[in-house]
């Protein structure tokens, strides 16, 4: 039998701004730089910090095919544009505790 490290029933709320914030696991946490995701050919490359070592989601390939369809059709209906030039719109967080809230758009 397998000790128990928590009691059973107790809640477990992952702080996830503590992940995404720690300069340990990326550069400048406060910016975001697809680097900390890519090889050095510009592949995407999985990032331990968000694992769980060897468990893995078993719905993560059937999630993935979901999202490319999807995005990859509403792109071709659509042509998104932000409501002002990129860099005059606000990107600093309104909170920060289990996630970030952007300002709307």
């Amino acid at each position: 039998m397998t000790p128990q490290l928590t009691p059973q029933g107790t809640d477990i709320y992952p702080l996830l701004n503590l992940v995404l914030n720690n300069p340990e696991s990326f550069k400048n946490p406060q910016m975001f730089d697809r680097g900390n995701f890519l090889d050095e050919q510009g592949w995407f490359q999985h990032n331990e910090t968000f694992s769980a070592g060897q468990r893995l989601c078993l719905g993560e390939a059937l999630v993935r095919a979901e999202l490319f369809l999807f995005l990859t059709s509403l792109l071709q209906r659509l042509q998104p544009r932000p409501p002002a030039p990129p860099e005059e719109l606000p990107t600093a967080p309104l909170e920060s505790g289990c996630a970030n809230i952007l300002p709307p758009f």
